[in-house]
């Protein structure tokens, strides 16, 4: 099955009537972020983003007054939704959902804890499944573990599922990290050792059996601490010529990078190489998706369409990335009533040919040939018209880079004499990136 073919498959939904609201990427290069605590329990943290390797350029403040700092040195945790571009973090006691573009804040939620709380147990990680839309979260004290597994409710999250794993000793658990299309968890136990150090862990489980992990891997660390975050970056080749993923551990001023190569068989190995991070410390880790989109050329309007001069197509949904089920084009300011396809094709926009007495330039590639979704109806009335076409990314690997461009045609007709056209929409491209 060719490409455009499988992607016309997955991507199949009805076309539903929204307002065309479009958006772009937060950053054009993966980025790392999480929750930086301050060094008081008075003093707000903050949220911080660092270039992923090799580069190690400085961190810098994101968003201000995030959670203040409750002193458990394990506590706090840090995901991104890519479905609406939002950071999630907690103090260990709640969790709270920022837009990342604004910093502004849509859910503030205490956080389900399901250990003994005479124990005081905090969470130590969050992470989030965009495919199957849920957010596990990790819950520690000495000697225990557990994970909660939460699904999307509104603008929060409610729990769904729960499980406790024993550790013994003062083992406790600090980062956690989703792999995409493996359907994975990654986490890390630490103990204190008697000599002040460190001793670290990485487990691997299913993501449907979080507390059984099947790989169990002993890390050597570049940094005398715990970990405190994990994130995993599923598109990016860390060492070319070989299949190995990133997976990112961080000490809180200092993060380590592990190269992922079939953690089934736990084959993972370690980057004796360390970055530092010159603010606050991490808890918490993430990676928000960079990414690119452009537009090409413009709308018209082909007798007997209305003519309506400021139609737009652009994009929705959050990122596109692997397993985001939001992402989708949007088309506004469109005629009313009439009826809209989405041409996509592989590849990025073509300079445009001319198709026939079409009124403009037709951008998605014509070889092989382009597919489409459709028709709708435009909501709407006049040249306020919208609609929106859903293109859920699912969670395969071999989307990762690969670019893609959409165009809108609206077809109208009449009935006395019977004549009929189309207008078009500008055309966007975007490139999937990672989760």
């Amino acid at each position: 099955m060719t490409l455009p073919r499988f992607l016309a498959a997955a991507f199949a939904a009805t076309l539903l009537p929204a307002l065309a609201s479009s958006q772009g990427p937060i950053v054009s290069q993966n980025m790392l972020v999480g929750w930086a605590a301050s060094g008081t329990s008075t003093t707000p943290g903050t949220i911080d983003v660092q270039p992923l390797f090799p580069k190690c350029l400085p961190d810098k403040i994101r968003c201000t007054s995030v959670h203040l700092n409750n002193m458990i040195r394990w506590a706090g945790g840090t995901a991104y939704n890519p479905a609406d571009q939002t950071v999630w973090t907690s103090d260990g006691n709640v969790i709270e959902g920022r837009l990342m573009r604004s910093c502004g804040l849509v859910c503030k939620m205490k956080a389900t804890k399901v250990l003994n709380p005479l124990k005081r147990p905090v969470v130590s990680g969050l992470a989030i499944a965009n495919w199957k839309n849920r957010m596990f979260q990790l819950e520690t004290y000495p000697g225990m573990m557990a994970i909660v597994t939460y699904a999307r409710s509104g603008k929060c999250w409610k729990p769904i599922a729960k499980c406790a794993l024993t550790l013994g000793g003062n083992w406790v658990a600090g980062g956690l990290a989703y792999d995409e299309p493996r359907d994975l968890l990654y986490y890390t136990i630490s103990q204190a050792t008697a000599t002040g150090g460190w001793q670290n862990v990485l487990m691997v489980a299913r993501a449907n059996t979080p507390c059984k992990p099947f790989c169990k891997i002993p890390l050597k660390q570049c940094f005398n601490g715990m970990i405190t975050g994990l994130a995993y970056d599923c598109c990016t080749n860390v060492l070319p010529g070989t299949t190995a993923r990133g997976l990112y551990a961080t000490y809180g001023n200092v993060t380590q990078r592990l190269f992922v190569f079939d953690p089934f068989k736990c084959q993972i190995k370690i980057d004796p190489n360390c970055c530092k991070k010159g603010n606050r410390p991490w808890r918490g880790l993430a990676i928000i998706p960079g990414w690119k989109s452009g537009r090409f050329g413009k709308s018209c309007s082909g007798k007997p369409c209305p003519n309506c001069p400021l139609m737009t197509a652009g994009l929705a949904g959050g990122d596109p990335s692997l397993g985001n089920s939001n992402f989708r084009y949007v088309l506004g300011n469109a005629p009313g009533g009439k009826l809209a396809f989405l041409f996509m094709n592989g590849g990025n926009c073509t300079n445009g040919v001319q198709l026939g007495n079409f009124c403009g330039l037709f951008y998605p590639a014509l070889v092989p040939s382009p597919f489409y979704f459709g028709p709708t109806v435009i909501s709407g009335m006049g040249c306020l018209g919208s609609a929106v076409q859903p293109l859920p990314i699912p969670p395969i690997p071999s989307l990762c880079g690969r670019t893609f461009c959409g165009q809108f045609l609206v077809l109208c007709f009449k009935t006395n004499p019977f004549t009929i056209g189309f207008s078009m929409s500008n055309a966007v491209s975007f490139t999937v990136t990672s989760s």
